[in-house]
């Protein structure tokens, strides 16, 4: 059950995912090794990221934001749109392991790996959906001006 969960939580933080598969022969400190800390780190980026993100949209005033704060801004929308479609792609290509062929032909359903599939599902669909809204806003508001 560990290992499930363990696998799951990787889902729930699709967007780390590549430091997940990070393994170094630096020694561990505190029982961690530096990958996992570098992960833990990133986890921690990337859910004060989406409470920012929440905040941020519950402010009541807006801002008039700098030419070249929304520069920033538009770059960082098109690499998180860029993100969510490299999810989505490789989600894509490994979702036959949810439901490998065995020995007489059949399939085996593993609830585990359709979890984590769906989850990073979930986010690749967040990060273009999202990201992609503003970056239309961002563009035809450049445009019309």
């Amino acid at each position: 059950m560990v290992i499930e969960a363990r696998h799951i939580w990787s889902g729930i933080n699709a967007p780390t995912f590549p430091l997940c598969f990070v393994t170094d022969g630096w020694p561990p400190v505190l029982h961690l090794a530096i990958s996992e800390i570098l992960y833990l780190i990133a986890v921690a980026l990337l859910w004060y990221r989406v409470g920012s993100y929440f905040d941020q949209s519950k402010r009541s005033a807006v801002p008039t934001i700098p030419r070249a704060e929304t520069g920033r801004k538009t770059i960082f929308r098109f690499l998180l749109v860029g993100w969510g479609m490299f999810l989505l792609f490789g989600n894509i290509w490994t979702i036959g392991d949810a439901f490998p062929v065995l020995f007489l032909g059949g399939r085996l359903f593993r609830p585990d790996v359709v979890i984590v599939r769906t989850l990073f599902l979930l986010w690749s669909v967040i990060l273009v959906v999202f990201p992609g809204l503003k970056l239309a806003q961002d563009l035809r508001r450049k445009w019309s001006s």
